[in-house]
């Protein structure tokens, strides 16, 4: 063999997985980074459906101006809370599913199907199941709380400012815990039992065994889980959309309501489309010290 063919096999070999993936890069370019540029083009347009002759080119006017909006530095607060909220119990309830549903107990199978109920349910779904709930006249919560002597006059759940938020938070976690269970079930179960023979033989409890043991060896499967579910979070709008319409006086309005509410409410396509710029700009900023972390963690 040549040296020329000997050269043209070596950049075949090294060129054909790039080329069994390029339909995939393809159609990722086409569904995301597509329409994510088309968005950032846009986010420097003044672009308002209703003044289709104020169209024209503003630079980062539109940036400037959610920077001066006290409603989008409220909505990144709000969004702040909602993914501390929902991303924290998420872990611990899903956390403690999974450590229960990882051991030897009766009716195994069977919890573990029950667990995901929840996260079969379409979101809207539970919004309004959660809505009919925390009624503030008729809901079976205030029923309850009334009934055992907890309040003394029905609470307005959805209606009340930083209530509301709150109220849409327990509906996601609902909806979102089982994601976190299964996930750290699957990590559970890949951590060899003779790490825990090791632990008793030296006497550990159960305590130490998951603090020694358990956490640091599923603290990798932990870390991205809590990633994805940061950026989903993020992005999520049905529950609290539903349930509060980001009131009252947007107290439960997060950054992703704020930019549904401005491209569909006001038409103003300019304007949303550079507070979706803020929150992928956001969302970019908690992936890389993601990946600055697990860079420090790998070996060299």
């Amino acid at each position: 063999m040549t040296a020329f063919a000997l050269r043209g096999a070596r950049w075949r070999r090294r060129a054909a997985p790039y080329l069994l993936l390029s339909p995939a890069f393809a159609l990722m370019a086409l569904l995301v980074l597509l329409p994510v540029a088309s968005a950032a083009n846009m986010s420097f347009y003044n672009y308002v459906l209703t003044r289709p002759w104020a169209y024209r080119f503003v630079g980062l006017d539109n940036y400037a101006r959610a920077l001066a909006d006290p409603i989008f530095v409220q909505a990144i607060g709000v969004t702040a809370v909602w993914i501390a909220g929902v991303v924290g119990l998420q872990l611990a309830i899903g956390l403690l599913f999974a450590l229960v549903l990882n051991e030897n107990i009766r009716f195994r199978g069977a919890l573990r199907s029950l667990v995901l109920v929840p996260w079969a349910t379409p979101s809207v779904i539970c919004a309004f199941i959660f809505m009919w709930l925390l009624d503030g006249n008729h809901g079976i919560v205030n029923a309850i709380l009334l009934g055992l002597g907890v309040i003394a006059q029905p609470i307005q759940w959805l209606s009340t400012p930083g209530v509301s938020l709150w109220a849409a938070i327990i509906a996601l976690v609902w909806h979102g815990a089982p994601f976190f269970a299964v996930m750290l079930l699957a990590g559970l179960q890949t951590i060899s039992d003779e790490y825990y023979e090791a632990a008793e033989i030296d006497g550990a409890g159960a305590w130490q065994r998951f603090r020694y043991v358990t956490f640091p060896l599923l603290l990798p499967t932990m870390l991205v889980t809590v990633l994805l579910r940061v950026i989903w979070t993020a992005n999520h709008v049905e529950i609290p959309l539903v349930m509060t319409q980001g009131g009252p006086a947007n107290s439960a309005t997060t950054l992703a309501i704020l930019t549904i509410v401005t491209a569909r409410g006001r038409l103003d396509y300019g304007y949303a489309a550079s507070l979706s710029m803020w929150l992928a700009a956001l969302l970019a900023v908690v992936a890389v010290a993601y990946l600055r972390h697990r860079a420090r963690r790998l070996p060299t």
